[in-house]
């Protein structure tokens, strides 16, 4: 399994407790987490998580300062992005996206897939096997996302050069459009997530209820919403 690669800050590096509760509890084989942030998060990390240090909080200006640093050293070809304050809120599909993982570790030529229902005008089925999978056009938007993906380093450190802001790097060249890499995405939802905080240090109040009306499916029990909520308004900063 390729590992998870959840990138943090000062500011929410202890909501990623909630983050990482939330992949243990609906992603059932617990892959391996590894949380790049600054200060060590104040709680205690399950066993499938690692935290490395980045150095110094440098602002979220240079979001992409400490990355380029940390993936100039790591050793391993790819890597499954997860933000820190995405709550995954339905069981994961890890059936598929371990065939997914091997589909990009075995073929050379994918630089990204995209996990999450990532679709446009112009998308090109390829494979209708274990899953739907489908070319993602050069002219589509936001090849850059930082939604849940798999990316294949290099490629992803081909957006590390400036110090960016998570908002840029998803901004920076034309979104990536037209730059020869081969994205694939599927219409499968393999992770499905909400977002914990908005506006920057504010929580959104909203993570909960909307799951039905986002996804059309029956939010998680209340007793997950509660330990989530727990933490956030733990250490979330006022």
């Amino acid at each position: 399994m390729i590992d998870i690669i959840i990138p943090s800050c000062d500011k929410y590096i202890n909501i990623t407790k909630a983050t990482i509760y939330s992949i243990d509890t609906f992603w059932v084989n617990r892959p391996k987490i590894i949380i790049l942030g600054y200060k060590i998060p104040s709680y205690e990390l399950p066993s499938n998580c690692e935290f490395i240090s980045l150095g110094i909080d440098k602002t979220p200006e240079k979001w992409t300062s400490g990355l380029r640093n940390f993936f100039t050293d790591y050793d391993k070809e790819h890597f499954i992005l997860h933000m820190d304050d995405h709550c995954i809120v339905k069981n994961v599909d890890y059936n598929k996206i371990n065939y997914l993982c091997d589909k990009i570790t075995n073929d050379k030529t994918i630089d990204k897939i995209m996990l999450t229902h990532f679709m446009c005008d112009g998308v090109k089925l390829i494979e209708n096997d274990k899953i739907n999978i489908f070319t993602y056009p050069q002219n589509g938007r936001y090849r850059t996302s930082l939604m849940n993906a798999i990316w294949k380093i290099d490629y992803f450190k081909t957006f590390l050069d400036a110090d960016l802001t998570p908002w840029s790097f998803e901004k920076q060249k034309n979104e990536g459009r037209y730059d020869g890499a081969n994205i694939l995405t599927t219409d499968d939802k393999l992770i499905m997530i909400n977002s914990l905080m908005s506006g920057g240090n504010n929580i959104n109040p909203n993570w909960y209820d909307s799951i039905s009306t986002k996804y059309g499916f029956n939010p998680p029990k209340e007793d997950f919403k509660n330990k989530i909520n727990k933490i956030l308004y733990e250490y979330a900063e006022k």
